[in-house]
Protein backbone atom coordinates (compact mmCIF):
# COMPACT_ATOMS: atom_id res chain seq x y z
CA UNK A 1 0.00 0.00 0.00
CA UNK A 2 1.29 3.18 -0.68
CA UNK A 3 0.45 5.90 1.47
CA UNK A 4 1.39 9.72 1.33
CA UNK A 5 0.52 12.43 4.23
CA UNK A 6 0.28 16.21 3.55
CA UNK A 7 -0.25 18.75 5.38
CA UNK A 8 -2.37 22.06 4.42
CA UNK A 9 -0.91 23.83 7.18
CA UNK A 10 2.52 22.85 7.26
CA UNK A 11 4.49 23.90 10.55
CA UNK A 12 1.72 24.51 12.72
CA UNK A 13 1.44 22.86 15.89
CA UNK A 14 -1.44 20.43 17.03
CA UNK A 15 -2.04 22.87 19.66
CA UNK A 16 -2.88 25.63 17.64
CA UNK A 17 -6.24 26.95 18.21
CA UNK A 18 -9.13 25.71 15.84
CA UNK A 19 -10.48 22.45 14.49
CA UNK A 20 -8.64 19.83 13.02
CA UNK A 21 -9.89 18.40 9.58
CA UNK A 22 -8.57 15.46 8.46
CA UNK A 23 -9.16 14.22 4.92
CA UNK A 24 -8.43 10.51 3.55
CA UNK A 25 -9.13 8.96 -0.02
CA UNK A 26 -8.54 5.46 -0.94
CA UNK A 27 -7.76 4.34 -4.27
CA UNK A 28 -8.12 0.54 -4.34
CA UNK A 29 -6.97 -0.95 -7.74
CA UNK A 30 -8.01 -4.50 -9.12
CA UNK A 31 -4.74 -6.20 -8.67
CA UNK A 32 -5.28 -5.14 -4.40
CA UNK A 33 -2.94 -2.59 -4.46
CA UNK A 34 -4.10 0.36 -2.24
CA UNK A 35 -3.02 4.00 -2.65
CA UNK A 36 -4.28 6.70 0.43
CA UNK A 37 -3.32 9.78 1.10
CA UNK A 38 -4.27 11.87 3.55
CA UNK A 39 -4.63 15.54 4.54
CA UNK A 40 -5.02 17.66 7.12
CA UNK A 41 -5.27 20.98 8.22
CA UNK A 42 -5.92 23.30 11.47
CA UNK A 43 -7.43 26.48 11.52
CA UNK A 44 -9.74 26.42 8.72
CA UNK A 45 -13.21 26.39 10.92
CA UNK A 46 -13.47 27.76 14.68
CA UNK A 47 -13.62 26.25 18.26
CA UNK A 48 -16.99 25.18 19.07
CA UNK A 49 -16.64 27.50 21.62
CA UNK A 50 -16.38 30.90 19.46
CA UNK A 51 -18.95 30.00 17.27
CA UNK A 52 -22.19 31.89 17.81
CA UNK A 53 -24.90 29.47 17.46
CA UNK A 54 -27.91 31.58 19.12
CA UNK A 55 -28.81 33.64 16.00
CA UNK A 56 -29.34 31.97 12.72
CA UNK A 57 -26.69 34.64 11.10
CA UNK A 58 -24.07 32.97 13.20
CA UNK A 59 -24.87 29.36 12.31
CA UNK A 60 -25.41 30.17 8.65
CA UNK A 61 -22.08 31.80 8.83
CA UNK A 62 -20.36 28.63 10.61
CA UNK A 63 -22.08 26.04 8.33
CA UNK A 64 -20.27 28.48 5.69
CA UNK A 65 -16.89 28.31 6.76
CA UNK A 66 -17.43 24.41 7.71
CA UNK A 67 -18.20 24.14 4.39
CA UNK A 68 -15.99 25.46 2.64
CA UNK A 69 -13.05 24.51 4.81
CA UNK A 70 -14.08 20.95 4.37
CA UNK A 71 -14.15 21.62 0.02
CA UNK A 72 -10.31 22.99 0.27
CA UNK A 73 -9.81 19.74 2.21
CA UNK A 74 -11.44 17.54 0.01
CA UNK A 75 -9.84 18.93 -3.31
CA UNK A 76 -6.64 19.09 -1.65
CA UNK A 77 -6.60 15.65 -1.15
CA UNK A 78 -8.23 14.60 -4.25
CA UNK A 79 -5.78 16.35 -6.26
CA UNK A 80 -3.11 14.48 -4.12
CA UNK A 81 -5.10 11.33 -4.61
CA UNK A 82 -4.82 11.37 -8.44
CA UNK A 83 -1.12 12.54 -8.82
CA UNK A 84 -0.21 9.33 -6.60
CA UNK A 85 -2.51 7.13 -8.95
CA UNK A 86 -1.13 8.52 -12.18
CA UNK A 87 2.09 7.87 -11.03
CA UNK A 88 1.84 4.95 -10.08
CA UNK A 89 0.10 3.97 -13.52
CA UNK A 90 2.77 5.81 -15.15
CA UNK A 91 5.40 2.77 -13.17
CA UNK A 92 3.17 0.20 -14.49
CA UNK A 93 3.17 1.30 -18.37
CA UNK A 94 6.98 2.28 -18.26
CA UNK A 95 9.35 0.18 -16.41
CA UNK A 96 12.34 2.84 -16.54
CA UNK A 97 10.15 4.97 -14.19
CA UNK A 98 10.54 2.19 -11.40
CA UNK A 99 14.37 3.00 -11.43
CA UNK A 100 13.68 6.41 -11.51
CA UNK A 101 15.90 6.97 -14.92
Amino acid sequence: MNKQNGNGSKGESLKQSGTRIECTIRITQPDGNVIEVETSSMGIIPELEKIDLTTRKGFMDFISMADKGIVAIRNETAKKALEAYANEALKKTNPQQQNGK
